[in-house]
């Protein structure tokens, strides 16, 4: 990847080098750092956002843009870490350049209180928020309590651990040969029945249900505990 920077800088600086005179890199440098900030301040409201952009190398000479600098973000990643930032002059002797940047984001997020085992269902008292650098962490960590409320750990988690998106899944609600309430929905119009869960559900899951009154077997999706409902 460096190479394939350095080769057109070099062809850049030699076109440019009778011009003069030299482009002065520090403002370039502060406005790439402000237009990062910007944008990583978006993406990250709460957060505290430590960045670094490196000047070119010295050796780099460019004529001195007389028009306001064109600052692109190249694909930066969601939660920082190393960054390209086309930084383009389209001025009487153009010319363009990538910068590289560094970004750490410093935010709250979710951890478990408490030790905690697999299959617990999460409430409010398990789990506490705790800054850390997420350009660090993996992906998938979580930053409101009402984003794992209510959800079962897939795996046993340590105090102080990150509770991510893939250590949740949606809690068991309705149990095989529990009663439970068919809602037949359609265009305004709901039918009730009632019937008898075939095998346990999770919310959302799709679970065969059998219809009290006829004995039919149905598919149908789980909303809350002891609910299920059916396309009419």
């Amino acid at each position: 990847m460096k190479r394939r920077w350095v080769l057109p800088l070099i062809m850049i600086a030699s076109a440019a080098s009778a011009a003069g005179p030299w482009q002065d890199w520090t403002p370039v440098v502060d406005s790439a750092e402000t237009t990062v900030a910007q944008y990583y301040k978006r993406q990250h409201p709460a957060a505290d956002i430590d960045l670094k952009v490196s000047a070119p190398d010295d050796r780099l000479k460019l004529s001195a843009c007389d028009k306001n600098l064109t600052i692109d973000l190249s694909n930066p990643p969601e939660n920082g870490g190393n960054l390209s930032i086309h930084v383009r002059c389209s001025g009487e002797t153009p010319w363009a350049i990538y910068l590289k940047g560094e970004v750490n984001i410093w935010t709250a997020i979710l951890v478990a209180r408490h030790t905690l085992p697999r299959g617990h269902r999460l409430q409010a008292s398990d789990m506490t928020l705790t800054k850390i650098n997420i350009t660090k962490a993996r992906s998938g960590v979580l930053y409101r309590p009402d984003d794992a409320d209510g959800k079962e750990l897939r795996r046993g988690l340590e105090a102080g651990k990150p509770i991510k998106i893939r250590d949740l899944i949606e809690p068991m609600v309705i149990k095989r040969g529990d009663r439970v309430q068919i809602a037949a929905r359609a265009e305004g119009l709901q039918v009730l029945m009632t019937g008898t869960a075939l095998r346990n559900g999770r919310l959302g899951e799709q679970i065969p249900i059998s219809n009290d009154r006829s004995n039919r077997k149905l598919r149908a999706k789980v909303i809350a505990q002891g609910h299920v409902e059916v396309p009419f």
